[in-house]
């Protein structure tokens, strides 16, 4: 899974439910670590940044809230997910 990058969602949880989806289609649970279901690697994380944006404006701005967020990924078959990224929120004040 790659670090959203001006990705517009509704909520946070909306956020968490994307990469909790990403992980139950691509990633299975082996004892105490999770794998990758297409070639068997063990999945790493990313702890990435995500600025927290508002949709009022058509670039990237907003309050300065940053939410500090665990991006997986399999690291034979994807890339490594940026450590910074950043949602723009239709609900952010």
């Amino acid at each position: 899974m790659q670090t959203p990058t001006q990705f517009r969602i509704d909520s946070l949880e909306e956020l968490d439910r994307l990469i909790s989806q990403h992980a139950e289609a691509y990633y299975t649970k082996t004892g105490e670590v999770f794998v990758c279901k297409n070639c068997g690697a063990e999945v790493q994380e990313v702890h990435a940044y995500i600025s927290l944006h508002t949709t009022l404006f058509s670039n990237c701005a907003g309050s300065g809230k940053v939410k500090q967020v665990g991006i997986p990924y399999c690291p034979n078959c994807e890339l490594t997910p940026n450590n910074r990224g950043c949602v723009h929120l239709n609900d952010l004040i």
